[in-house]
C-alpha cells in the first residue's frame, strides 16, 4: 500500500481521504459510500496520459470504484474510449480587455461597472499579507448566508483564514476592491499555463449597491489579457429553480461562456461496473430529477429570506 492520507475541502471543510500520487500528480478518493478518484487539483492541473494512470491505480490497489478525469478547456471533442458524458466549464476567452466590455459583456454590466467608479470603489492589486487577512476575516464573518445557502466561511478565525488563503501564492494574484482603504471586497485568481481561476468573488454585503462583483471581475479581465491567458473560468454554468440559477446568470451576463468538456468514467472494480451500468456514480442526489431538485432550492431560498433579511448580494 503506498497511498497516504491528506486533506481536501469540501463545503469549506477539511474532509481526511486517501491520497495517491502519479506522474507528479495527487489523486483523492471522494465519497463515503461511492468511492470516485479524481485528480486533488482539477481545476488546476489534467490527466496526461489516462491508460497509465489507469493502470498504476489498478497495479498500485487504490480502493475506489470509479476513476473520473477531462479533457483539456480547448479539447471538446472526444479522443478516448471511456464512458463519456459532457462536463462544461463558465469561462471568458480572453482576447483584450476592450473586446470583452465592448462586445461580451451585458450593457447593465458595463454601466454597473461605470457606477462603481462613480461610487469610489478602487480595485487594485494587492499582496498577501495579515492586512488582507484581517479584511478577509471582516468580509467572511458578515454574514451567514450567501446566495441562498449557509456561507461555509462564515464564523472563522484570523488563523484559519490565513492559513486557508495561503495556498498557490506563487502562482496567485490577489485583487481588492476598496471604499477610503477599507477591504470591501477581493478575488484570489490562480494562474496555470494557459487559464486563470477565481477561487473566491467577494465582497460586504453592506456595499452591495456598488457592483462590487463586477469590478473584480473587470479587473481579472484586465490582468489576464496583459498576461496573455486565454481562458479565465468561474466554475459551471448550471440550471436553477427557472432555468439559470442567479449564479450563473451573473456570470454569462458578465461575458462567461458555457464550454462542453468530455468528462470520463473508468470503472476500477466490478462494483465500479455497476455504478455506471446503474448510473449512481454521481451520487444519490444524481437519482433525484432535476425538477424536483429546483423545488428544494426554491423552499430552501424561501426559508433563508424569511429567516435572515437582507443576506443576499445583488448579482449585476
Amino acid at each position: 500500500m503506498d497511498y497516504y492520507k491528506t486533506s481536501i475541502s469540501v463545503k469549506g471543510k477539511l474532509l481526511e481521504v486517501n491520497g495517491i500520487n502519479i506522474e507528479k500528480r495527487d489523486i483523492v478518493s471522494e465519497g463515503m459510500f461511492i468511492k470516485v478518484a479524481r485528480l486533488k487539483e482539477e481545476w488546476f492541473q489534467n490527466i496526461d496520459n489516462p491508460e497509465y494512470t489507469i493502470e498504476e491505480l489498478k497495479r498500485r490497489r487504490f480502493p475506489v470504484d470509479v476513476f473520473t478525469f477531462k479533457q483539456e478547456l480547448s479539447e471538446n471533442i472526444p479522443k478516448y474510449n471511456y464512458y463519456m458524458e459532457y462536463d462544461n466549464s463558465a469561462a471568458i476567452t480572453i482576447t483584450t480587455y476592450e473586446d470583452w466590455f465592448n462586445k461580451k459583456v451585458h450593457p447593465m454590466v458595463r454601466r454597473a461597472i461605470r457606477k462603481s467608479e462613480k461610487k469610489g470603489v478602487i480595485v487594485k492589486s494587492i499582496e498577501f499579507n495579515d492586512e488582507l487577512v484581517q479584511g478577509i476575516t471582516k468580509i467572511y464573518n458578515e454574514t451567514q448566508i450567501r446566495q441562498g445557502r449557509k456561507f461555509w466561511h462564515y464564523g472563522k478565525k484570523f488563523d484559519t483564514v490565513k492559513k486557508e488563503n495561503n495556498t498557490f501564492v506563487e502562482n496567485s494574484q490577489f485583487v481588492g476592491a476598496y471604499i477610503n482603504e477599507e477591504l470591501v471586497g477581493f478575488m484570489k485568481i490562480v494562474f496555470s499555463t494557459n487559464t486563470a481561476i477565481p477561487m473566491q468573488i467577494l465582497s460586504l454585503i453592506s456595499h452591495r449597491d456598488k457592483a462590487i462583483p463586477n469590478a473584480l471581475i473587470s479587473k481579472a479581465v484586465q490582468i489576464c489579457s496583459e498576461r496573455k491567458v486565454h481562458y479565465f473560468v468561474y466554475g459551471k454554468i448550471s440550471r436553477g429553480i427557472n432555468g439559470l440559477d442567479t449564479l450563473s446568470e451573473f456570470k454569462q451576463r458578465n461575458g462567461f461562456e458555457k464550454i462542453e468538456i468530455p468528462r470520463y468514467y473508468v470503472p476500477m472494480s466490478v462494483v465500479g461496473e455497476y455504478i455506471l451500468k446503474y448510473k449512481l456514480h454521481h451520487g444519490l442526489k444524481g437519482l433525484i430529477p432535476e425538477e424536483y431538485l429546483n423545488k428544494l432550492k426554491e423552499y430552501r431560498n424561501k426559508y433563508y429570506d424569511y429567516r435572515y433579511k437582507n443576506y443576499g448580494e445583488i448579482m449585476v
